[in-house]
């Protein structure tokens, strides 16, 4: 009986020691102007907020961040 308390009390303490963390980035919902279709894009905490719904920004479709220096970006329209 106690070892089974002594495992219940280490699962516990296991639970509740886990690491919560923020997540370093907002997620926003974005439709690709040039295939109309819809994406998501991960936008750093502190740049959150400077863009804004209905901005247009270009993003990169491999790494899903704004990006205007990639070939693999399409222009984009923030919508959520």
């Amino acid at each position: 009986m106690k070892k089974l308390l002594l495992m219940v009390a280490i699962a516990f303490s296991i639970v509740s020691c886990q690491d919560k963390r923020v997540a370093p980035y907002k997620t926003k919902r974005v439709v690709v102007l040039e295939n109309n279709t819809i994406s998501f894009v991960h936008i750093p905490i502190g740049l959150d907020s400077i863009y804004r719904v209905n901005d247009t920004v270009w993003v990169n479709l491999i790494t899903h961040r704004i990006d205007d220096t990639d070939n693999n970006t399409m222009k984009a329209l923030i919508t959520h």
